[in-house]
């Protein structure tokens, strides 16, 4: 006699498989979001300064969640667009993408600041994506 597991006890199992475990152990849930406005300290030659996002925010996550350009830029207002944050070591991942171009960057926190910069990446292949340097100092969320 063969016994079945009932479907949603194997679909919860699989779930506890896979769901990704938070990269260390003292990590918190962040509670709420956070907003942080950006400056760049230098633009190389390639990326376009109206499509940088001027302020973000990180919506909650233990060691990912979603990403906001919470600005006017137009580029990011599309349907196409997404973005997200992923915590990795002591840095941050940080990918916007508006289906034409894509923004990968890498920050590590400083107090209330973030210092890092983002990658400029197109279908275009080239030696080397052009960079932007930021500066972002945390902000209250409007």
């Amino acid at each position: 006699m063969h016994m079945r597991t009932p479907l949603p006890v194997l679909l919860l199992a699989i779930q506890a498989v896979l769901v990704e475990r938070p990269l260390g152990a003292q990590q918190a849930a962040v509670p709420r979001s956070t907003c942080y406005a950006l400056q760049y300290s230098s633009i190389e030659q390639g990326v376009e300064r109206q499509e940088l996002p001027l302020t973000l925010r990180f919506h909650p996550g233990v060691a990912r969640g979603r990403l906001t350009p919470d600005d006017t830029t137009p580029v990011w207002q599309g349907h196409l667009s997404w973005a997200d944050w992923r915590r990795i070591g002591d840095s941050l991942e940080l990918r916007l993408s508006n289906g034409q171009f894509e923004l990968l960057g890498w920050a590590r926190t400083v107090g209330d600041t973030l210092r890092g910069s983002f990658e400029y990446r197109t279908d275009v292949v080239t030696p080397r994506s052009p960079h932007a340097f930021f500066v972002a100092v945390r902000v209250p969320c409007p």
